[in-house]
């Protein structure tokens, strides 16, 4: 499986205003970011001990599936980050196995539950294939089979290692990543780098997202199993909680640059064509049914407009207004 591969390189550093420091805000987004998802997390692996433990398996799973999908929302933030210890921790593929063209993910829970095991915990999961210790195994389990006495101990052991490593990017962020960036940022030379790795970020984390976009569309032909959270039909919710975190980010961090830089026209053109596009959303929460029928095709394509804008402005005019080259290329030979 191919690694994304992404190169940034500083030609001139921005001058940022003497009360705007983007590494403090962008730092400070990142640890409330993490510790959102922590207490999601929690919840959710509460949520399923407690209900795997009455054992009435008829009882409605509502409450359960929204605890997944607030999960799966917090998690959208954090998502598509190169720098920091979701990357350092190797911990991405653990919580969200994405893109699975295959089904992996489908292949390996059918087996792991004909195994007949019903002693599972975290540890055991942690030693499974990736495709199985996260958020899209779990909607597997919540959405497609729903929780029953079959796949309750899998589900449990599963929320459980997710809730483990939601605590781990937190406690990383907030005790060890976080400081060690602003004690680096002190530093004069350390700083400007810094700096402009976090404006690269915005680029990063967009490419990403809009992968999540293109790949379900496809080249010639729709291909709505490609699409995140397929199982659950709420694959348009993530994708709006991604550009809507990514919306933050630019903000918080970048807008105040590009303002501290006099480049006024552009910060607000961006910020524009960010309330374009999520003003403009389908509010169908299922990619899948948009693309089963021309209307919705039509709304996609709307959307992918001013994504297309949002990205040349973003890849293509912000670096340029602040001197600044993003290199990067497509993952997985999409």
């Amino acid at each position: 499986m191919k690694k994304i591969l992404l190169l940034s390189c500083l030609i001139a550093t921005p001058v940022i205003s003497a009360d705007f420091n983007i590494v403090e805000q962008i730092n400070t987004l990142k640890i409330e970011q993490s510790q959102f998802f922590n207490q999601k997390s929690q919840t959710l692996a509460t949520s399923i001990h407690a209900f795997c433990r009455t054992a009435d398996f008829s009882a409605e799973q509502q409450n359960i599936q929204q605890s997944w999908l607030q999960t799966m929302q917090a998690w959208m933030p954090l998502q598509g980050v190169t720098k920091g210890p979701i990357n350092d921790l190797d911990l991405a593929w653990s919580i969200q196995f994405w893109p699975d063209k295959k089904d992996i993910t489908g292949r390996k829970i059918k087996l792991l539950l004909q195994s007949g095991q019903t002693d599972w915990n975290a540890q055991q999961v942690s030693e499974q294939s990736v495709a199985v210790r996260g958020l899209g195994a779990l909607e597997l389990l919540i959405f497609e089979q729903q929780l029953n006495a079959q796949n309750c101990p899998l589900a449990s052991a599963i929320a459980t290692h997710l809730d483990a490593n939601s605590q781990r990017i937190s406690t990383a962020w907030s005790e060890q990543y976080g400081p060690q960036l602003l004690l680096q940022s002190q530093d004069k030379k350390q700083q400007k780098v810094i700096e402009q790795r976090l404006i690269a970020e915005l680029s990063h984390q967009l490419s990403f997202i809009n992968k999540k976009f293109l790949m379900p569309l496809g080249k010639t032909h729709p291909r709505p199993y490609q699409a995140e959270a397929w199982r659950s039909e709420t694959s348009m919710l993530q994708l709006k909680s991604s550009y809507q975190a990514l919306q933050k980010y630019f903000l918080q961090g970048v807008k105040p640059l590009l303002l501290a830089e006099k480049k006024v026209y552009l910060a607000n053109s961006i910020e524009d064509t960010f309330k374009e596009l999520l003003t403009g959303w389908p509010v169908d929460p299922s990619l899948k049914k948009l693309l089963s029928d021309k209307t919705g095709l039509k709304q996609l394509y709307r959307s992918k407009m001013s994504m297309d804008k949002l990205s040349y402005q973003l890849q293509d005019e912000l670096p340029l207004a602040l001197n600044i080259i993003v290199g990067f290329n497509a993952t997985d030979g999409d």
